[in-house]
């Protein structure tokens, strides 16, 4: 008797180490999907000009929607300002495509969910007066991930009357100037539910007057970003020396529309032999719209590493297909 309760407990070890070592090659296999995933995604983004972003459909957002693990693009216009020691400051409109992992929800409830993001690629491009040419992408050596939820989250009183500012301003130029128009998805894409193709304008629209009047029960997106800044006029290759914090009081996840994004303090940058020769003083949001959007697995978190090899990337195409 006591034999065979000895070898049902040794099958029992057997099978569960058995499920315990397939779950963790799963997870892994599926980690490492998701990073190949999104450097496939990252690298057709790469291969894409002004006049074709452009021309890329718009996907209508869904207001107070969590969405399942997935990396957007978004199609972006903002406003930086920068400081570059002796030769002056100056503010600078630029325009491109950022990409934006989310992770799993921590609930399945919007005013209670926190949500994982993280920066995994960006292409924006500016002239300055002052500087000339400027473009900015992401710094791969320096992730951080961020959070949009209301639980444990605060904004701060300085990123709440920045905001308040912005998100009027952003509204009213949109209201002078026509913001793009999102095309019509073609015969070979599913057409989306009548309640999310023609938001209203108040759909994804952030209070003009506070966006947030008590700090704490904001839905608030807090995203740190480490970005490289070239100006090849001035033979410069910047970085910032920390990163720079990005807030927005969001009912959309990502925040789209002219839902602003502003940083609140300065960051300064440096030079490759680790100089500090600039400043970021600050960012604005103008106007952001999703013009793609990958699906990645429910079980692997935004931390998630962008494959580096083109070739396992374009081993990634028929995934993504799926």
């Amino acid at each position: 008797m006591k034999k065979q309760a000895l070898l049902l407990a040794c099958v029992v070890l057997l099978l569960v180490t058995a499920f315990a070592w397939n779950s963790s090659a799963n997870g892994k296999d599926a980690k490492d999907l998701d990073g190949v995933k999104i450097a496939t995604l990252v690298n057709e983004m790469n291969g894409v000009n002004a006049a074709k972003l452009e021309a890329m459909a718009a996907i209508p957002p869904k207001p107070y929607t969590l969405p399942e693990p997935g990396v957007d693009v978004m199609r972006a216009r903002l406003v930086e300002n920068y400081s570059v020691a002796g030769i002056g400051e100056d503010s600078v409109e630029l325009n491109g495509w950022i990409a934006v992992a989310h992770g799993k929800p921590s609930t399945n409830e919007w005013n209670t969910a926190v949500t994982e993001t993280r920066f995994v690629a960006l292409d924006l491009h500016g002239e300055s007066k002052l500087f000339g040419p400027v473009h900015v992408t992401f710094d791969p050596d320096h992730p951080a991930v961020g959070q949009v939820g209301r639980a444990g989250m605060v904004l701060p009183e300085k990123a709440r009357m920045i905001l308040a500012a912005a998100n009027k301003e952003n509204r009213q130029a949109g209201a002078r100037q026509q913001a793009p128009r999102a095309k019509q998805p073609s015969a070979k894409q599913p057409t989306p539910d009548k309640a999310t193709t023609a938001p209203s304008s108040r759909a994804t629209a952030i209070d003009d007057a506070d966006p947030c009047s008590d700090g704490s029960s904001c839905f608030i997106c807090r995203a740190p970003v480490s970005v490289a800044v070239a100006m090849p006029n001035l033979g410069l290759n910047m970085k910032t020396k920390v990163p720079a914090t990005w807030f927005s009081v969001v009912n959309t996840i990502p925040p789209v529309g002219h839902t602003a994004s502003v940083t609140i303090d300065p960051v300064a940058l440096v030079a490759s032999d680790g100089r500090e020769v600039g400043t970021l003083n600050s960012g604005r949001v103008l106007f952001r719209e999703t013009v793609r959007h990958v699906g990645l697995s429910h079980d692997v978190d935004v931390t998630t590493q962008v494959a580096s090899k083109p070739a396992a990337a374009a081993r990634s195409t028929a995934a993504l297909k799926k």
